[in-house]
């Protein structure tokens, strides 16, 4: 799939699709929000969220209170960054485990938005199980013939 300079391919949080994603061309950046911060001051604070008599609020902007201006004030927020991914890097990863609820995704822990053009090739959780599948049956059976193994090593030892 083609993604454009700054197109959000996952965003954090979301839990409505259970894609696993390897990077065919381009970058891709992948970003966390940190805790949102309330550090606007009553003067920077938007004329429109504060109350006013006209809008039903009873007071004028002059006799707002401070704790009330950053209760209305819009919340600022910024990203940590945490990876730059270049070709045959993969992310999404999590959305193929199990989610906490059985039948739910997981939600996304993070961020990603294509740096300039970017394609990547993208796998959906079901049929990432049907291709895992019989590799999963196969190490079982390696796991059972290694045990068995073991066990006529230690009969053989007496």
């Amino acid at each position: 799939m083609p993604y454009a300079n700054g197109e959000t391919i996952l965003a954090e949080g979301d839990t409505t699709d259970a894609f696993f994603y390897i990077v065919k061309r381009g970058h891709v950046a992948i970003s966390k929000e940190l805790a949102p911060s309330r550090s606007i001051s009553k003067e920077a604070a938007p004329a429109a969220a504060l109350p006013s008599a006209t809008q039903g609020g009873g007071l004028g902007a002059s006799q707002v209170s401070e704790s009330k201006v950053s209760e209305l004030a819009p919340r600022v927020s910024e990203r940590l960054a945490l990876a730059t991914l270049g070709r045959g890097e993969f992310f999404g990863e999590m959305a193929l485990l199990p989610g906490e609820v059985p039948g739910k995704v997981r939600a996304r822990g993070a961020t990603v938005r294509a740096c300039g053009h970017a394609v990547c090739l993208r796998l959906h959780k079901s049929d990432f199980d049907r291709v895992i599948a019989p590799l999963a049956a196969l190490r079982e059976e390696m796991a059972a013939r290694q045990e068995d193994n073991s066990t006529r090593e230690e009969v053989s030892n007496y």
